[in-house]
């Protein structure tokens, strides 16, 4: 073998690469793979419509200065989280099922608490 065929390299075989080396890059790939998915990604809180009686509770009921009825009242529905990412309930809307007058609707406070992935969990609702 001739000193040219050495520094060519025609003579010798293709190597693999290293096995450190595709390990290293299969963490690297699966690492950036969840990094962009815990950023981009938002939880996928749920209700789940089963409000029981004792969920329900008036807390206090009053007639204003106007002559009108001022009811406090606090509610505990259930919520489940379809994503892998925690969160939290920060705004609840009051939604009309029919063309009826409604009363005003204050939220006065709600639970923050985290729901993990899969996790059922009541939150507290006063208005």
């Amino acid at each position: 073998m001739s000193q040219e065929e050495e520094i060519s390299g025609e003579t010798n075989p293709a190597r693999a690469p290293h096995a450190l080396t595709i390990i290293f890059a299969v963490i690297g790939m699966l690492l950036t793979g969840f990094g962009i998915y815990w950023a981009v990604s938002q939880p996928d809180l749920r209700y789940i419509p089963s409000l029981n009686r004792e969920d329900f509770t008036v807390l206090e009921s009053k007639v204003d200065t106007d002559g009108n009825f001022v009811h406090s009242v606090r509610i505990r529905p259930k919520f489940i989280n379809l994503s892998g990412k925690p969160g939290f309930i920060d705004k609840v809307e009051f939604v009309p099922q029919s063309i009826a007058t409604l009363p005003e609707i204050k939220v006065t406070s709600i639970d923050k608490e985290r729901i993990f992935w899969h996790q059922e969990k009541q939150i507290e609702i006063t208005f």
